[in-house]
């Protein structure tokens, strides 16, 4: 009996929920790959602009764009709060319950056969501990963006 209360107080945290998609863009011509997190209350999320040698790990992205997909400048993100970080002990770019990372990217002359593949890494804290850095694998298959 022991051995169940143990294990059942041992609950594995998981304040972020993730959605990646691929949408035509307000912009003439380009799709905005977007990558959306909604943060659980009490915890936050970390700007890609924060130092990566110096505190948290900034969330940072790689992607692998199949022939004919170009990638359009930087993957932008929403306007951070920037305060002090008792866990850091330091002043820190991050983000409150729901942010958005926007890629844009051409797909003029991609194959509907391609996905478009990567990963991200993040890194979430509230007010007194901070959860190890996750990797996050994602796909999004062309054909189902493209027109036929």
């Amino acid at each position: 009996m022991l051995l169940f209360s143990t294990s059942a107080l041992a609950q594995i945290e998981d304040p972020v929920t993730w959605d990646v998609g691929l949408y035509p863009s307000e912009q003439a011509g380009l799709h905005d790959l977007v990558i959306h997190a909604t943060v659980d209350s009490c915890w936050h999320i970390y700007s890609q602009d924060n130092d990566p040698n110096n505190g948290p790990v900034p969330t940072y992205f790689e992607f692998e764009w199949p022939e004919g997909v170009t990638p359009q400048g930087v993957v932008n993100e929403c306007k951070p709060l920037e305060e002090y970080d008792p866990n850091f002990m330091m002043d820190l770019k991050f983000f409150e319950e729901e942010v958005y990372w926007v890629q844009k990217v051409r797909l003029d002359a991609a194959a509907r056969s391609g996905d478009v593949t990567g990963f991200f890494s993040f890194m979430v804290c509230d007010a007194s501990r901070c959860l190890p850095p996750e990797d996050i694998d994602f796909s999004i298959a062309l054909d189902e963006v493209l027109p036929a």
